[in-house]
């Protein structure tokens, strides 16, 4: 990939995607790129490297948020290497890092939502991932319960399932933001745990064990 860059005063200015692999970029290429550098380039450009930097990195769960397809399920994916991290702890401390998750997500998304000037922005995400710890909780690490968790949790994320439509139609602020997920995380963790109940070999479709629990 070749670009055409511009540096100024204020940093990188990302002005023509030229050519990828030998071939000049159809329009419809040239602007699905143009998307993603124009949201890198407004983050680097930027000089407040302090809080609010740190605030929209967390809310947007590693700048998964400003993936321009599906940014939930962008954020939903960091939640999978988040648990990665998680799971091989026993289970209090990994219940533990949940619910600290879940308040600084809190605070976070709050924060952000004045930053970005926006009601329950798409590019906070953050929430995704809290949602996906939560679905993990008390299971078994393993492929299976993994990518099961992982289509639940968004499958219910997006049905909004009572009281979670409540939540996020009627409630405000960060806390809003993250309790619609954790109810989804909830109820993909039930129905998980109802599978693993009632399907006990469901464990051992490729068993994956990260850790003790």
């Amino acid at each position: 990939m070749h670009l055409l860059l511009t540096i100024t005063g204020k940093g990188v200015t990302f002005r023509h995607l030229v050519i990828v692999q030998g071939r000049l970029l159809p329009e419809g290429e040239r602007g699905f790129f143009k998307i993603i550098f124009s949201q890198w380039k407004t983050l680097v450009g930027r000089k407040d490297w302090g809080l609010e930097r740190f605030i929209i990195w967390l809310a947007t769960a590693s700048y998964s948020g400003y993936f321009p397809f599906a940014p939930g399920t962008a954020g939903t994916v960091v939640g999978v290497l988040v648990y990665f991290l998680f799971s091989p702890y026993p289970t209090p401390i990994y219940l533990l890092s949940t619910v600290t998750t879940f308040f600084l997500a809190w605070w976070a998304s709050e924060k952000a939502e004045t930053i970005f000037k926006e009601k329950d922005s798409p590019r906070i995400v953050i929430d995704e991932v809290v949602g996906y710890l939560i679905t993990m909780a008390l299971h078994p690490p393993s492929i299976p319960t993994a990518i099961g968790g992982f289509l639940f949790f968004r499958v219910f994320d997006i049905m909004k399932i009572p009281p979670a439509g409540f939540v996020h139609r009627q409630m405000k602020g960060g806390l809003a933001v993250v309790l619609d997920d954790a109810i989804a995380g909830i109820y993909a963790n039930l129905l998980l745990q109802s599978i693993i109940w009632y399907y006990p070999d469901f464990l051992h479709l490729g068993r994956w064990v990260f850790g003790p629990n």
